[in-house]
């Protein structure tokens, strides 16, 4: 399914999808020194913004996944700004 002889949109979804795993597992050996945990709005926009990598044959729907999951983290940072600010 991801990998089409041919498919050059599919081969950039596989790089894009290891490149994200690859950030994950930095940012979760980076996490073990600091004691935070994701936070829950932190957690549905990564889950959403790899759904819709997986599902990016269909456009409607991939892109649809991917932008709410990037307001979702734009949002999430937002919240944690605040928060920081005295």
């Amino acid at each position: 399914m991801l990998l089409e002889s041919g498919s050059s949109a599919s081969a950039w979804i596989v790089c894009a999808l290891v490149l994200l795993a690859i950030i994950f597992v930095i940012l979760m050996i980076k996490r073990r020194e600091l004691p935070q945990r994701m936070s829950k709005l932190e957690s549905l926009a990564f889950v959403l913004i790899i759904m819709g990598l997986f599902l990016a044959e269909n456009r409607l729907l991939g892109y649809s996944l991917l932008g709410a999951g990037v307001i979702l983290a734009i949002l999430d940072i937002l919240d944690k700004s605040r928060k920081s600010r005295p």
